[in-house]
């Protein structure tokens, strides 16, 4: 039987993800040992449509202060929350301290939410750690210091969050940010020998490994990833990347309305890691075979371009994107050595390309992937050479407004 593997090398996108946390209904026990439990690890998480993601605003979220001018405090699982606990509508935002995208969002998107439906009571905005330790290894550093924050209460958390995020790329390249996040957390007003405590006794790593395994278990694998919820009925949605302003005011607009928002992924609540897939079907015409780099490639059936051999016991399936900067590390970085070891030394394993482009994150991507698609009529060793090209040489074309003239020469 042929397996199949389903990677997405997209803009801001790996393969970990984040989890899930539980508080009493005596008021919010945060995060960060003591007497906090963890719901993926004691197994009470909340029941409902949305297994360990359900939300109940009736059921004790507890305010503790405000921040910006809005309610903050602890939904009764213990995240942190900023809007009307009874808003009609919950955002719950899985994200990474150090995701560029994420940055990005919280720095930019996020505001103008907070006005139009924070202000109005009409939404409110849950926080989940999710760092991403294959792309960014020192963020669950953050991700622990801002648990430790958490501890003295939600408006400094709110605070400490906002203050990673904005000043993201002081710490972005520090191998060791620990001094950075001390500082910060100082510079906020915390009771420094508390979290100094806090980040001693290692207390709120597990809590980010729990939650990173709990995301990993409702489907998710990227960052930031969204979780809409209809409160009033438990119906939600997905919304996956720093997508624009747009696409969150539509589907707000929506769900605030009782009406069911179009374009989104309905969650499936828990979701299995279980998946089948169909395995492409090779069919290689001997006149119409080739090679590139002393590989085998052709086209599937459903006329997607393979490199490796046809009959190889397993399948990668990679969606991708050629201005994407860690597609980029991929296919320079990691790829080469995968098709010399799985693909050209024991033939196991053939690699399908499937065009993925993010025209929010890169708008002039498609471009690309059209040229390569009229490349690939003219055989599959060409296209798998102009595929390389695009990637390897994507700092001279990621920039441009217009890259069809460098597409041609190309």
């Amino acid at each position: 039987m042929r397996r199949v593997f389903l990677g997405s090398l997209i803009a801001g996108v790996a393969l970990v993800l984040a989890g899930c946390s539980n508080s009493s209904n005596d008021g919010p026990t945060n995060t960060t040992g003591g007497d906090v439990e963890d719901c993926v690890a004691d197994g009470s998480c909340s029941p409902g449509p949305e297994g360990d993601l359900a939300l109940a605003t009736d059921n004790g979220w507890t305010v503790e202060g405000t921040y910006l001018g809005l309610p903050v405090g602890f939904t009764d699982d213990g995240y942190p929350f900023i809007g009307e606990p009874d808003a009609a509508v919950t955002l719950m935002e899985f994200s990474d301290y150090l995701c560029p995208f994420c940055s990005r969002h919280t720095n930019q998107t996020t505001p103008a939410l907070l006005l139009e439906y924070g202000n109005r009571g009409d939404v409110n905005f849950v926080f989940r750690d999710f760092p991403l330790v294959g792309l960014h290894p020192t963020a669950p550093s953050g991700h622990q210091a801002s648990l430790c924050v958490v501890e003295q209460g939600a408006v400094p958390f709110w605070e400490y969050h906002d203050t990673l995020y904005r000043q993201q790329d002081q710490w972005a390249g520090l191998p060791d940010p620990t001094e950075y996040l001390a500082q910060t957390a100082e510079a906020i007003g915390v009771d420094t020998a508390a979290y100094e405590e806090c980040m001693t006794s290692g207390r709120t790593a597990p809590i980010v490994d729990q939650r990173v395994a709990a995301g990993n278990a409702a489907g998710f694998n990227g960052t930031p990833s969204f979780h809409l919820v209809n409160n009033a009925d438990g119906s939600s949605y997905d919304v996956v990347g720093a997508q624009p302003l747009e696409v969150f005011a539509a589907a707000l607009d929506s769900l605030v309305a009782g009406e069911t928002p179009t374009g989104l992924a309905v969650s499936p609540g828990s979701v299995s890691q279980d998946v089948e897939v169909a395995a492409p079907t090779f069919t290689v015409d001997p006149e119409t075979q080739d090679v590139y780099e002393g590989l085998t490639v052709g086209f599937t059936e459903d006329g997607l371009p393979f490199i490796g051999e046809p009959d190889a016991a397993v399948t990668v399936l990679e969606y991708s994107d050629y201005l994407c900067p860690f597609c980029l590390r991929h296919t320079t970085e990691t790829s080469p050595a995968l098709l010399e070891q799985y693909a050209g030394g024991s033939g196991d394993v053939n690699f399908v390309f499937i065009d993925l482009p993010l025209v929010s994150l890169h708008p002039t991507a498609p471009r690309g992937h059209q040229a390569a698609l009229c490349v690939a009529e003219q055989g599959a060793a060409f296209f798998w050479a102009y595929h390389d090209s695009l990637f390897f040489n994507q700092s001279q074309w990621s920039g441009l407004p217009d890259p069809t003239e460098y597409l041609a020469q190309t």
